[in-house]
Formats: C-alpha cells, sequence, structure tokens
C-alpha cells in the first residue's frame, strides 16, 4: 500500500514538473504584428496600421517552381528605420501565405549598431531562451540564431550584424513545406 502510495506521488511530481517544462517552451507564431501564413491583404493591413509604406510588390521566380511573392516596405522595427520583407508562397490550391518575415535596419554607425543588436539580441534571449548556434562578436561578423517550434514545425530565427549591415530574420519551415 505505501509503495502504491509513493508511487502515485513519484507519477504526480514527474506529470507536475513535465507540464511545467511543456508550458515555459516558447512558441513564435510570427513577428511584428504579422502571423504566419497571413495573406497578402492580412500583411497588408498589418503594415498599414504599423505606418510601413510599400516599396515593391510583385511574383518573383522561385527555384522549386512554387508561386511566390514578395513585398518590401519600409518603415519603423523597435525604433530604427528599416527595410522590411515579406515572402509569401502558395503550395497546391492554398492561397498565398507569408512564411518569411525580414528587417533590415538602417544603422550606419557601426557602434550603434553594436549597441542595438546587443540590445535585440538580449530581447531574443529572454524571449526564446539560450541560441541554438552564436557567432561571437568580431570587427566583422556576429550573428545568433534560434529553432523555435511553432504550430506546424520550427521557426529559425536569425539575428546578423555585419559589414554589409544588421538584420533579423524569422522564417518558418518544417510541415508546411513538406506538401
Amino acid at each position: 500500500m505505501k509503495k502504491n502510495i509513493l508511487l502515485l506521488l513519484l507519477c504526480c511530481c514527474c506529470l507536475f514538473v513535465s507540464s511545467g517544462v511543456a508550458a515555459s517552451t516558447p512558441i513564435c507564431d510570427g513577428a511584428f504584428g504579422l502571423k504566419w501564413e497571413f495573406s497578402l491583404d492580412e500583411a497588408a493591413t498589418v503594415a498599414a496600421n504599423n505606418n510601413w509604406n510599400l516599396a515593391f510588390s510583385a511574383r518573383v521566380p522561385d527555384p522549386d517552381l512554387v508561386p511566390t511573392w514578395t513585398q518590401r516596405y519600409k518603415g519603423d522595427i523597435a525604433g530604427v528605420k528599416s527595410n522590411i520583407t515579406l515572402i509569401f508562397d502558395q503550395n497546391s490550391s492554398d492561397p498565398m501565405s507569408l512564411y518569411l518575415i525580414s528587417a533590415d535596419f538602417s544603422i550606419d554607425s557601426a557602434a550603434e549598431r553594436q549597441t542595438h543588436f546587443a540590445t535585440q539580441l538580449e530581447k531574443l534571449k529572454e524571449q526564446f531562451g539560450p541560441p541554438t548556434k552564436q557567432q561571437p562578436a568580431n570587427a566583422t561578423y556576429q550573428m545568433a540564431e534560434w529553432s523555435v517550434p511553432w504550430q506546424k514545425g520550427k521557426v529559425k530565427v536569425e539575428l546578423a550584424n555585419t559589414k554589409m549591415g544588421y538584420s533579423l530574420k524569422y522564417q518558418i519551415h518544417g510541415l508546411r513545406f513538406a506538401q
């Protein structure tokens, strides 16, 4: 009898601990107010609400022959002027849906880029935990990358600061592209 009670208590403790771990797992269901698999119209509404100005919108060639659409906006992200790129694709007869969100920050000063990068890195660590891959800071290149779950697969989150520029990119992959 005591063994059964002890076993029951042990099982309850394990269940409690495992449910706490599952509840704290970060999820990435989009970025900058955009949600994965938004349509072109839904994304345009969010862009308008964020005061982003459409700079480019067109169907673009795709090497896998998947119908793909790109929209580029100019606007502010995290208080910094940015070029925002949204890429949509279409699998089978589904409507076009968002799968990539990227912001290229317009910061000329290397010192300001470094400061902003460090701030964004800390925010992303708070949100998603430690990076799955990280390149230490040096004079020419630094980056951090996360692989974060979402409802249908994984999201690759990448923060990069190079001599060429400074960017934050979110891209879904997984079940959606297995069709």
